[in-house]
Formats: C-alpha cells, sequence, structure tokens
C-alpha cells in the first residue's frame, strides 16, 4: 500500500461515508456571493441545494427575470469554482431575502 497525504486520506473517508456530497451541497451556497457579486447577493440568496437543484429566493419579478436570463452563466461559474458538475438546475422565486 503506498502512502498517501492525510488530505487524500480525509477525501477517500469522506467519500466512502458519503459526507462529500453532503459537503459539496454547503459549499454551493456558501460561494453564492462570490459567484453572483455582492449587488445580486443583497437581491437574492439561495436556500435550498438539493439533488443538483439550487432554489433561491429573490426580491422581486425584474431580479427573477434577469438572474434567469444569467442562469446557465451561473451553473457554469459555481461548477467551475467547485471543479465539477454539482449544479445542474437553478428555480427562482420571489420570498424574503435577508
Amino acid at each position: 500500500m503506498e502512502p498517501r497525504s492525510l488530505k487524500e486520506a480525509i477525501d477517500a473517508y469522506l467519500k466512502k461515508r458519503g459526507f462529500e456530497k453532503k459537503i459539496k451541497e454547503k459549499e454551493v451556497i456558501s460561494i453564492w456571493r462570490e459567484v453572483v457579486g455582492e449587488e445580486v447577493e443583497k437581491h437574492a440568496k439561495p436556500f435550498i441545494f438539493k439533488k443538483g437543484r439550487l432554489h433561491v429566493l429573490t426580491s422581486s419579478p425584474i431580479w427573477i427575470q434577469e438572474l434567469t436570463m444569467r442562469k446557465e452563466e451561473i451553473i457554469k461559474k459555481i461548477n467551475e469554482k467547485l471543479g465539477e458538475e454539482v449544479v445542474k438546475e437553478i428555480f427562482f422565486r420571489i420570498g424574503e431575502v435577508k
């Protein structure tokens, strides 16, 4: 058995136990601001990510329209940051953005 780095050992353990998926789900929400920018984040925040589907609350129909037009770009940027295809779809709806 070849020696491996601590990171490789931890990654293998997390993957084996099914935690890797949960970590990626949390990362999707945590990188939102970095991907869309501060101004957009004031009007749109993700609230659920499950099975490749990101659900985002927006402050108005105008933001839904704007983000719908940019949806593919946002998906691409998130997946590039994560290094794999994690987000497959984004759904927008009006709600209270905190």
